[in-house]
C-alpha cells in the first residue's frame, strides 16, 4: 500500500496509529488530520489508497463548492471512488456498524482493540478485503440468515458466494463448469444488480447476505 490517511479527533490515538504504521514498512506515506476542513484539504491534495477515519468525529465536511454536508461518506465515495475506508468503531452496539456498512465502509476497527490489529486491519482493507471483527461479523450473518435470492438466477448465486470466498474469475469456472467469459457476465450483471462497482462491493453484499461464513 502507498498512501494511508488518517482522520482522528483523538491526539494520543492519531499520533500513536501514525507512528506504528510508519514502522511497518508496508505503507510508503502516512498522513493524518484532526478535523473536518484538513480531511478535504489534504484529499484534494493527494491520492489515498486507505482512509482510516472516526466517523463520529466527522460527521460533516465540506464538499467541493466548500458547503458543509452532513453525510460525508457519501461524498468521499462520490468524490474519491477507489479510496478504501476503514473505520473506528465502538463495539458496545453493533446495530450502530449496520448503517455504516451498507453506505460503503470497508471495514472497522473497535478502539477497544491493539495497534496492531488496526494495523493488519489497513492492510488486509488495502487488499481488497471486507476487515470486519469475528463477534460483529458473527452478528451480521446471524440478522442476514435467510437469503432473498429473488432478483438474482441460481447461477449468480452461486457465482456470488464464490466471489465472497475470494476465487478468481478462473477458479470460479473451473468449479462451476463454465467458461470464464460466462463468469465474467455473471460478474457484471452482479455487479449491477447489486448496485457496486467492485469486487470488494460483491464481498460484501455475500457476507451481509449470509452467503459467506466468517
Amino acid at each position: 500500500m502507498k498512501n494511508l490517511c488518517i482522520g482522528c479527533e483523538n491526539g494520543l490515538l492519531r499520533e500513536g496509529l501514525e507512528s506504528l504504521c510508519r514502522q511497518t514498512g508496508d505503507i510508503q506515506s502516512v498522513v493524518s488530520v484532526s478535523t473536518s476542513t484538513e480531511l478535504g484539504q489534504v484529499l484534494e491534495d493527494k491520492e489515498f489508497d486507505v482512509l482510516l477515519i472516526d466517523p463520529e468525529t466527522f460527521i460533516f465536511m465540506y464538499n467541493q463548492s466548500n458547503q458543509f454536508t452532513g453525510k460525508p461518506l457519501l461524498h468521499i465515495k462520490e468524490s474519491y471512488e477507489s479510496l478504501l475506508i476503514l473505520a473506528f468503531a465502538d463495539n458496545s452496539d453493533y446495530a450502530k456498524l449496520r448503517p455504516y456498512l451498507a453506505q460503503g465502509y470497508d471495514g472497522f476497527v473497535f478502539l477497544n482493540r491493539s495497534f496492531s490489529e488496526a494495523v493488519y486491519a489497513i492492510q488486509a482493507v488495502s487488499r481488497g478485503v471486507l476487515y470486519i471483527p469475528t463477534e460483529a461479523a458473527e452478528s451480521f450473518i446471524q440478522e442476514n440468515s435467510v437469503y432473498n435470492s429473488e432478483s438474482l438466477t441460481h447461477r449468480e448465486t452461486e457465482v456470488l458466494k464464490l466471489i465472497g470466498l475470494g476465487d478468481s474469475s478462473k477458479e470460479i469456472a473451473f468449479k462451476l463448469g463454465i467458461a470464464v467469459s460466462t463468469v465474467d457476465v455473471h460478474r457484471k450483471k452482479l455487479l449491477r444488480k447489486v448496485g457496486t462497482s467492485s469486487a470488494a462491493g460483491l464481498i460484501r453484499f455475500a457476507i451481509k447476505s449470509g452467503l459467506v461464513p466468517l
